[in-house]
């Protein structure tokens, strides 16, 4: 969560990050509309997409934060 974070927004370089009661989304219907990403809890910020390729795009983007949290 602390590198989506990272990823996301301007932290100051000695700025403690607090994950506790962060979720992070993301979501596209299946019919491939309104695809977007959102932080609820202390950190609250969202994007909306536009389209499926943008979609696609961002996730290729996260993924190498993710695969590395899960590793």
């Amino acid at each position: 969560m602390k590198r989506l974070i990272e990823h996301h927004y301007e932290i100051e370089e000695d700025e403690e990050i607090n994950t506790k009661g962060v979720s992070f989304t993301v979501e596209i219907q299946t019919n491939g509309e309104s695809p977007q990403w959102v932080f609820t809890g202390r950190h609250e910020l969202f994007g909306i997409l536009e389209g499926q390729q943008q979609f696609f795009e961002y996730v290729k983007e996260i993924k190498p934060l993710i695969s590395y949290a899960t590793e």
